[in-house]
């Protein structure tokens, strides 16, 4: 499988040609990492390798060795990153010993390397879990599979996995909700009493049908509903948005330590693929985005469902036929 990628998307090899590997061995040792660089110093595509050993650093083109850097303690890694082309560079007592140009699909591989030995040069061992030929073709592969899974993402899942993080507030989330019901039904009265106002002192006072102290008591008692309506609403709101921004809060709070935690298990291939800004932007920016929906864009859907349903039972009672052609579509 890995032989169709390497072919099809990256045109490189799928590892480290077996006569270089056998002369590495029988010349130097035991291979413990490699790398493969893609580019040359004028920027043209190439083919050359970076092989590391236990006490050194060798350089191939396809053919041979053609230079070898001795690790120790002077020895300095200087690596530049750019938009297009990066250079991974050995120093030592400031004087340039190798230097490599590769594109960014190298980039996990030259950051891998990159740990290996700064690790070596300090005196410590490095034992690979997997063997140099997967851990070269895992990391280079790493970024393609990551696209390709990406668009595989099922939206719905996500939103349903994001509910799941409401589950131990459930009580606060009874309230709000009940908050926002009910604030959205009272919000109907008062075009009902308006509409009553108009029909019952509005009219009547106009066509000499009632007396003013009648007028008088039915208007007082109009007012007063649209006046308790326009409260209960208000008081309804404010039960709504103190319940759903505690709960957001609530929410943003327990997915920043699960993001933490997540993060500290990371491992190199990671945080060497990403930016460190990025990383902070999704702990604090995006938690905000999800506490914001959460907290709100639940509930102001909910809110627009309910609207639209009472609405529609209105006007269906006032008129079944008008109200059924203007709601149903």
């Amino acid at each position: 499988m890995s032989d169709i990628y390497f072919k099809k998307y990256l045109s490189q090899p799928v590892c480290l040609p077996d006569g270089l590997r056998e002369k590495i061995k029988e010349d130097y040792g035991e291979i413990l990492f490699y790398g493969f660089s893609d580019l040359g110093s004028d920027f043209q595509f190439s083919q050359r390798w970076i092989v590391v050993l236990s006490d050194k650093v060798l350089e191939l083109d396809t053919q041979k060795v053609i230079n070898v850097v001795q690790l120790n303690e002077n020895t300095q890694i200087i690596e530049k990153n750019g938009a297009v082309v990066n250079i991974f560079s050995l120093k030592e007592n400031n004087e340039l010993k190798m230097s490599f140009y590769f594109s960014q699909r190298q980039n996990i591989v030259f950051a891998q390397m990159k740990y290996i030995i700064e690790e070596l040069v300090k005196g410590n061992t490095i034992k690979l879990s997997l063997s140099c030929d997967e851990v070269y073709q895992k990391n280079t592969l790493s970024p393609l599979k990551k696209v390709q899974n990406g668009d595989k993402t099922n939206k719905d899942k996500v939103v349903f996995r994001l509910l799941t993080y409401l589950r131990p507030y459930k009580k606060d989330l009874i309230i709000g909700a009940l908050g926002a019901i009910l604030s959205t039904l009272v919000s109907l009265f008062p075009a009902y009493f308006s509409g009553r106002l108009v029909d019952d002192v509005i009219n009547p006072i106009q066509s000499g049908k009632i007396e003013t102290s009648t007028v008088l008591q039915i208007a007082w008692l109009f007012i007063a509903g649209l006046g308790g309506s326009y409260l209960l609403r208000e008081i309804f709101m404010w039960v709504r948005l103190k319940k759903m921004s505690i709960i957001g809060e609530n929410v943003a709070r327990d997915l920043r330590k699960e993001l933490f935690s997540h993060l500290q298990k990371m491992d190199m291939e990671f945080y060497s693929s990403k930016q460190t800004g990025s990383i902070i932007s999704r702990v604090s920016s995006d938690t905000d985005r999800i506490w914001d929906f959460v907290a709100f864009g639940i509930v102001e859907v909910s809110i627009a469902v309910i609207t639209l349903i009472c609405l529609s039972g209105v006007l269906i009672a006032l008129d079944p036929l008008l109200g059924g052609v203007m709601t149903l579509p």
